[in-house]
């Protein structure tokens, strides 16, 4: 439900077949503002500017994800500010030039697959292509939950899959932007965040979402979080199996009450 190669998906044996179905599992890019260079908004930007989402998603995903839109999942808000991550080569070489240093290292989570290798390579090619010198390496979970407690030894770049506990804003934006959220793993501080999200949990439904949209921005706007990709759900079935169903929030959890066979 999880381990199957997205490039090996046009090419299934003729006894399955694949369900693809959208999901809450997102791609992000966490960005360590606590040591040089991304401490400098300038560099943040260079970054900005480098990152060609699209061909990251399209390279990586095989069509089993589409470039982000937001910063929360879709459907959680009725309406979110919009990303607007346009690459700028000029700007990114510029500011890659002026960056006090040039050598950055990209972690990632294993995973059966490969995707996120795959993404941390040609997200490496794109900043090497700047000017930035770039080491990608695989990272352990336990060893990504113990960045907070040591941010200057950790990578400068963090790919994740994360998901939120339910269909709610609140849950996707309490445990990545919050101050104390438990994957906000670069230690992202907004007070003036923290405060928005502690006014939304009891304010009227129009209101909330009005401050969530709000902490939306100021996430976007800090390229401290970069947001890639929304990933689907994937299934490969014995063609004998019909009646997929899923739980969003989770994924690769399927409803077996509503699996079926012949």
């Amino acid at each position: 439900m999880h381990s199957f190669p997205a490039s090996e998906l046009s090419s299934l044996p003729s006894n399955v077949h694949a369900v693809e179905v959208p999901s809450f599992l997102r791609l992000l890019l966490y960005v360590n503002t606590n040591k040089p260079p991304f401490n400098e908004p300038a560099a943040r930007a260079a970054l900005k500017a480098t990152i060609n989402i699209p061909q990251l998603v399209s390279g990586a995903y095989s069509g089993t994800a589409t470039a982000s839109t937001g910063a929360y999942p879709n459907g959680l808000l009725p309406s979110q500010p919009a990303l607007k991550y346009t690459p700028n080569p000029t700007l990114a070489k510029e500011g890659a030039a002026k960056a006090s240093t040039k050598s950055i290292t990209i972690g990632f989570t294993a995973d059966e697959s490969g995707v996120q290798r795959r993404v941390g390579e040609l997200l490496q090619s794109d900043l090497e292509g700047a000017g930035w010198q770039v080491t990608v390496k695989e990272v352990q979970l336990p060893q990504v939950y113990g960045y907070i407690n040591n941010l200057k030894s950790a990578p400068d770049l963090l790919l994740q899959t994360n998901t939120p506990d339910a269909a709610n804003p609140d849950t996707w934006a309490r445990i990545v932007f919050y101050s104390t959220g438990g994957l906000n793993f670069f230690g992202y501080n907004n007070p003036s965040l923290d405060k928005h999200l502690d006014e939304a949990v009891s304010a009227p439904e129009a209101k909330a979402n009005t401050l969530y949209s709000q902490v939306g921005q100021e996430v976007i706007d800090s390229n401290e979080i970069f947001f890639l990709g929304d990933v689907k759900n994937v299934f490969v079935l014995n063609n004998s199996l019909s009646g997929v169903a899923q739980v969003p929030a989770y994924p690769w959890t399927v409803n077996y009450a509503a699996l079926k066979r012949g």
